[in-house]
């Protein structure tokens, strides 16, 4: 048994946050990630949360919110937490699109998360970023007017 998953089982979250972070090979993570899609547990999705809201990082926030929204998403409220810490991301860093593309995901779930009105806000963010970004285009024409694709547009410039 790998030492985080040892850690994980035993609920001591705050050491195996740790060794999370601390990993630069992402073997810790490529573990976790195999554990979870064989293993579904509610120490891991208990350790996902601890994870993405104690940290500050990135990767491990977005990791948290990944694991959460698809190998965990069984669990109660597992997709409103991902959503959650998706927008964590954004906030700890707006400039990188690859965080406001994972956004985009939560949109399309059959519990909206996301409000139209987000959605807009996260289409403009990601132009702005990035005018001719392919996702943001697709939800664009997907989900929007005439009229709403039309000031979406406006407010990029």
């Amino acid at each position: 048994m790998s030492r985080i998953k040892k850690l994980i089982i035993e609920k001591q979250f705050q050491k195996a946050s740790i060794l999370f972070d601390n990993d630069k090979s992402d073997k810790t993570s490529t573990q976790i990630e195999l554990d979870t899609y064989g293993n579904p547990s509610q120490e891991y999705y208990d350790f996902m949360i601890f994870l993405g809201e104690n940290s500050e990082q990135e990767k491990s926030v977005y990791f948290s919110s990944m694991i959460l929204a698809t190998s965990l998403c069984s669990f109660r409220d597992a997709y409103k937490e991902a959503y959650n810490l998706a927008k964590k991301l954004v906030k700890i860093n707006g400039n990188d699109i690859d965080n406001w593309e994972w956004l985009l995901f939560f949109y399309d779930l059959p519990d909206k998360f996301m409000s139209h009105k987000e959605l807009q806000d996260v289409l403009i963010n990601i132009f702005k970023i990035d005018r001719n970004n392919q996702k943001a285009t697709n939800f664009l024409n997907n989900y929007f007017t005439k009229e709403e694709k039309s000031f979406i547009l406006s407010k990029v410039i």
